[in-house]
């Protein structure tokens, strides 16, 4: 019926465009005759291309980042979340909810009120790794809005911070050591 082409096409003054064309044959009394459609695709090519280079930041980021429902629950997860939270596997948390990694449950229904209130949600919490374990993580949590500018879920964003509060904690006991020596 017809032949789809993906090429760079060159205008009038020889700069190149990257187009699909739709290549037809007709029969015209008797003759047949093909029909080409050009059609220039420089913003669906840059589309993709920013498409590409988001999904390779939130891939490559040293951040944990979570997409989830307005229920909480994730529909992707980067392989730092995972990482952070002991799972070899991103599918291991994907269809769960936030209420799975929290210490405290009530957490969530805060970030859900949020969100949906269209505030942003930041603060730290206390999450439990799949072996049991506990860290603590500074979140984010944003709504994730689709074309017509409807809320549609969640954005999340996780730094452990479990090493910098052993150091400030470690700096108030020298600290606190230090004023009880000056003070004997």
């Amino acid at each position: 019926l017809f032949t789809l082409i993906q090429a760079y096409c060159a205008r009038k003054d020889n700069s190149l465009f990257p187009a699909e064309i739709a290549v037809n044959r007709l029969n015209l009394s008797g003759q047949e005759y093909l029909c080409f459609f050009i059609r220039d695709i420089t913003l669906r090519r840059q589309a993709d291309e920013l498409l590409r280079t988001e999904h390779n930041a939130i891939q490559n980021s040293s951040n944990g980042i979570g997409i989830a429902t307005l229920e909480a629950q994730f529909e992707y997860v980067n392989p730092v979340v995972a990482q952070m939270w002991g799972y070899s596997k991103v599918e291991e948390i994907i269809g769960r909810n936030i209420i799975d990694f929290l210490e405290d449950a009530t957490l969530a229904g805060k970030m859900i009120e949020s969100v949906s209130a269209g505030r942003i949600w930041a603060g730290r919490a206390v999450a439990r790794r799949k072996d049991g374990s506990t860290f603590h993580v500074q979140i984010s949590v944003a709504g994730n809005r689709d074309s017509d500018d409807e809320l549609v879920g969640m954005v999340f964003s996780f730094l452990d911070i479990s090493d910098s509060l052993r150091v400030e904690e470690a700096e108030r006991q020298t600290e606190r050591q230090r004023v009880m020596m000056e003070s004997l």
